[in-house]
This record gives structure tokens, C-alpha cells and sequence, in this order.
């Protein structure tokens, strides 16, 4: 049986979202939406925004959507960024191009598992459904070129836009093991200064596909750096998962 029976999504009602109930994401749900969403910031392939579960759960730059076409109307240095952006291709566009366009975008996966509608009648449900909005940050591509990679400098960029825009908590469900000191004083900057004006809680996913080492952002020891380790419906940690670092291992 599954927490909450009035929950009308499809997928929810099946049991097949064991793991909403086993993290407890059901107890944030109320009829009551809050005054003041947390923003989540979600660095992944993109995400289809018209996605059924996803079009009325993005955080929205009102500066943008309510302004001109065209132009910078916040002076945040983006154009039209009016749910987030994409720095693989510097665009205001943060649906997935190339091959991530026929086949399943993992953005729009993660965002979904982080916060899809709830009670829409179909699809999922996910802890964030009530209290989370998701802003999109396209930082890879999908066609197995040299930029589509996990670039230090367009992540470096995509940090200081999501935490000047507002975002609490960075969502990383891809890893890389190449780095730049820029990049690792900014993720220091957010994930570990006491007092750093645009703090933030990093949640970054361990790899499990055998890889040898977690990667980064889930290699940082940096105190607000939670890790998502993969488990299945047997509450065993799933095969081929690599070793995290100690520290909020969850």
C-alpha cells in the first residue's frame, strides 16, 4: 500500500514510486502550497518544459516573462532566461538538442523525480511536488562531441547564474573527473563558506556503473555536499556503485 491513497498519478497509485514513500516525500505534501517555493536547480541535458508533469512546476524569472523580448530585462547578462538556461549553446532554450531529442532526456527524468505534479491524473509524483520549483540548467549535450562534455568553465558559469537567481539547493546527477581551480573555488564558495552571500546545498548523485572514483561534485568534502547513493526496492545499495567519500551519504 502506498502513504498517501488519495494521490491520483498513475505511477504513484501502482506502487511502482516505492522510493516516494521510503525517503517520506509523501509527509511534505499538503493542500496548502507554499507562500515561497525552494528553488532547485537542475544541472543536467536539459528538460522538456512542456513535459505534462513538469510545465507547472518550473521556478520563473518574472523579470523575463513579464518583460521584452529580446532584451536582458533583470541585467543578469542572459536574454530571455525565463526558467533557466542553456550553456551548452549560450540560448535561452533549455529543451534537450540532438540525441536527447528522440530518446529519454535524463534532465527531464531528474527534474521530474525531484518535483513532477502531483495529482494531475498521470505519471509521477515526487517529493518536491508542493514545495519545490525547478530551474534548468543545460550544461551537457547528448551527441558525443567535445562540447557536450562537463566543461569546468560553462559549469563554473551555470553556478553563478543558479545561485544569483536565487536557487537553495543544485541538483548533479552527472559526474566528471576533470577540474579547474575556478571551478572548485566556486563550488567551495557555496558548499562550504559560513559566510558566502549565495550559499547553497550541492546534492550530487555516486556514480553506478563500476566507475573507479565518485567524480566530481559528489568527490567534494565540502560540509553542505550531500551525496545520493543509489539503492533498490531490496534496501541494498545497487551493484556497481562506487565508493563515496565520507560525509552526508544518503
Amino acid at each position: 500500500p502506498v502513504d498517501d491513497s488519495h494521490n491520483n498519478d498513475c505511477a504513484y497509485n501502482v506502487g511502482n514510486l516505492w522510493w516516494v514513500d521510503y525517503v517520506a516525500g509523501s509527509l511534505t505534501w499538503s493542500d496548502h502550497r507554499p507562500v515561497k517555493p525552494v528553488i532547485v536547480a537542475v544541472f543536467d541535458d536539459g528538460a522538456f518544459i512542456d513535459h505534462e508533469d513538469l510545465r507547472n512546476q518550473l521556478w520563473t524569472n518574472e523579470a523575463e516573462a513579464h518583460g521584452k523580448p529580446g532584451a536582458d530585462d533583470d541585467g543578469n547578462g542572459y536574454v530571455d532566461d525565463i526558467h533557466g538556461w542553456d550553456f551548452v549553446d549560450n540560448s535561452p532554450d533549455v529543451a534537450p538538442k540532438g540525441e536527447c531529442r528522440t530518446r529519454l532526456s535524463h534532465g527531464t527524468m531528474m527534474a521530474s523525480l525531484v518535483a513532477a505534479e502531483r495529482n494531475n491524473g498521470t505519471g509521477i509524483a515526487a517529493p518536491g511536488s508542493d514545495g519545490a520549483r525547478l530551474m534548468i540548467l543545460r550544461i551537457v549535450g547528448c551527441n558525443r562531441g567535445v562540447n557536450d562534455d562537463a566543461n569546468p568553465e560553462r559549469l563554473t558559469r551555470a553556478l553563478d547564474y543558479a545561485t544569483r537567481m536565487g536557487a537553495q539547493i543544485l541538483s548533479f546527477s552527472s559526474h566528471w573527473y576533470a577540474t579547474t581551480p575556478q571551478l572548485d573555488e566556486a563550488f567551495a564558495e557555496i558548499a562550504d563558506r559560513t559566510d558566502a552571500p549565495h550559499p547553497a546545498i550541492v546534492v550530487a548523485s555516486v556514480p553506478n556503473k563500476g566507475e573507479p572514483q565518485a567524480g566530481y561534485p559528489a568527490a567534494y568534502t565540502f560540509r553542505c555536499i550531500i551525496r545520493a547513493i543509489p539503492i533498490g526496492n531490496d534496501d541494498m545499495i545497487s551493484p556497481g556503485t562506487t565508493v563515496a567519500p565520507p560525509g552526508i551519504n544518503l
